[in-house]
């Protein structure tokens, strides 16, 4: 939980939030309202899910991309210069 209170950038991938899973859900939306500088990217396929997180998080500081990973990775960093554009990418090659 420390992490998430102090972090810069969360990614959320593929978590559907079940209902059940209340301790999880209380995490995210805790770190969430006491981390308000934090950006979060939410990736998921199910519109359904991405649904969730936008009643959960509202949209401040949220991209909710409803997509799969692998099609998320098929142009990693240029879709993660898009998400968070304020970090300093260095070219490796």
């Amino acid at each position: 939980m420390e992490e998430m209170l102090s972090a810069n950038y969360i990614v959320v991938i593929g978590y559907s939030l079940p209902e059940m899973d209340v301790n999880a859900r209380s995490r995210i939306l805790t770190a969430f309202q006491l981390n308000p500088k934090c950006h979060w990217l939410i990736i998921d396929p199910s519109e359904k899910i991405c649904d969730l997180y936008r009643k959960l998080l509202g949209c401040k500081n949220v991209t909710i991309v409803q997509t799969t990973l692998a099609a998320f990775n098929i142009e990693f960093l240029d879709n993660l210069k898009n998400v968070f554009p304020d970090i300093d990418y260095q070219d490796n090659n």
